[in-house]
């Protein structure tokens, strides 16, 4: 399994007011790939994201990690740079890119600080996380 840092990276959030942006709320990965092999079930069951505002929390477990996000102008698709300011990715800037569809999210995150051009995680240094609403 690839460690903590790399997965709580994945997971890390954004959203945005527009209505075709990410929205608020709990949201939960149904799927997730670091470096073309999918995260197990049994670490996606212990995810959990929530973004309120510019801000975003992660939960692996007990593992908590907090940051904000800043949407990119232009571009093709919806581009983001995720900021982490308490926990392992404290400090770290991390490109993404973000598409919503009805009540599915998919960030795909650059973990070598090259933002991703596609919604795919073919290389060692991409995840994409496909992430579910939740009703609360």
């Amino acid at each position: 399994m690839k460690p903590l840092i790399l997965i709580l990276t994945a997971a890390l959030p954004l959203c945005a007011a527009p209505a075709e942006g990410p929205q608020e709320g709990l949201w939960r990965p149904q799927s997730a790939t670091l470096g073309g092999k999918p995260l197990p079930a049994e670490v996606l069951k212990l995810m959990s994201l929530r973004l309120e505002g510019n801000r975003y929390e992660v939960k692996i477990g007990a593992q908590v990690d907090k940051g904000t996000w800043k949407l990119l102008p232009g571009g093709k698709v919806k581009a983001m740079d995720v900021t982490g300011i308490e926990g392992p990715n404290k400090g770290k800037t991390i490109p993404a890119i973000v598409r919503v569809k009805g009540g599915t999210m998919s960030i795909c995150y650059g973990l070598n600080g090259k933002g991703p051009e596609e919604f795919k995680a073919d290389r060692p240094d991409l995840h994409l996380v496909i992430y579910k609403r939740q009703k609360e």
